[in-house]
């Protein structure tokens, strides 16, 4: 993760950590990517019980008025794992703590619970926005 954001990201045992991508500065090189709403970084580390697991994480300010960005980017990068990256896709757990997409806020969370856009979220299989993502 970039230094600024490195802060955000805490884990109960370092060594579980096994690696990160930052997939947004990787991208964006690429000239089919360079426009497109591109995901921040994936983190893998190994839980006290299975398989390596990834974590996809988006740094980003989370007011209501950033729903849509986030959505959007969270689109592209279900179809960027599932079309080029597929053994990236396959560490990317779907059950457990912390859920596989997570969303990090840069400067406070202004969405309330409950309203359109954190039900909006919600369908999309993200929780609200948080100020730091613990991982075990």
């Amino acid at each position: 993760m970039a230094g600024a954001h490195r802060g955000r990201v805490d884990c109960a045992d370092p060594r579980r950590l096994t690696g990160s991508l930052d997939l947004d500065s990787a991208l964006a090189r690429e000239p089919r990517h360079a426009d497109a709403p591109r995901r921040d970084y994936g983190i893998g580390y190994r839980p006290r019980r299975g398989d390596e697991r990834a974590v996809r994480v988006e740094v980003h300010p989370a007011s209501t008025s950033n729903v849509a960005e986030v959505l959007a980017k969270l689109g592209w990068l279900r179809r960027w794992l599932s079309d080029e990256a597929p053994d990236l896709e396959a560490m990317t757990g779907t059950a457990g703590a912390p859920k596989p997409f997570v969303r990090v806020a840069v400067d406070g969370v202004r969405i309330q619970r409950g309203s359109p856009q954190a039900r909006r979220l919600s369908a999309a299989g993200l929780d609200m926005p948080r100020q730091r993502l613990s991982l075990p």
